[in-house]
C-alpha cells in the first residue's frame, strides 16, 4: 500500500506541475484528485486498525474517552492540514492559514477537559 500511495503522490505532483503551466484549474483538479485518493488509502489502512482500537478502548475502561479524544485531535489535524495544503496549491494561502489556525484552536478546545483531569489528578496526588 505504501508504494501505491507514493506513486499516486509522485504522479499527481508531476501531472499537476505539467498542467499548471498550461491550465491552472486542471493542475488544481489533479492535486485534489490525488489528495482524495491518498485519503482513501489512508482510510482503508485505518479501517484495519478499527477493531484493535475498539479492543484497546474497552480494555482501558473510563480512560478510553481520553484516547478517543486524542484520535479526534489527530483526525482534525490531518483533515485541516490536507485541506490547507489544497488551498495553498490553489493559490489561497490566506484561507489555508486561517484553516490551520482554526484547526489548532479546535485541538486546544478538545484538550481542555484532558488538561483539567490531569490537573485534578496531580493535585490529588500532592
Amino acid at each position: 500500500m505504501l508504494w501505491k500511495v507514493l506513486l499516486i503522490a509522485l504522479l499527481g505532483t508531476c501531472l499537476a506541475v505539467y498542467f499548471k503551466e498550461q491550465k491552472n484549474v486542471m493542475g488544481t483538479a489533479i492535486v485534489i484528485a490525488a489528495s482524495l485518493l491518498i485519503v482513501f488509502y489512508t482510510m482503508v489502512f485505518l479501517s484495519g486498525l478499527g477493531e484493535k482500537v475498539k479492543q484497546l478502548l474497552s480494555a482501558m475502561g473510563s480512560g478510553g474517552k481520553y484516547l478517543m479524544t486524542l484520535f479526534k485531535m489527530l483526525g482534525i489535524t490531518y483533515v485541516c492540514d490536507l485541506t490547507a495544503g489544497i488551498c495553498k496549491d490553489a493559490g489561497n494561502a490566506s484561507i489555508a492559514h486561517q484553516l490551520q489556525i482554526f484547526g489548532k484552536l479546535l485541538v486546544i478546545s478538545l484538550s481542555v477537559p484532558i488538561l483539567s483531569t490531569l490537573m485534578e489528578t496531580v493535585s490529588a496526588l500532592l
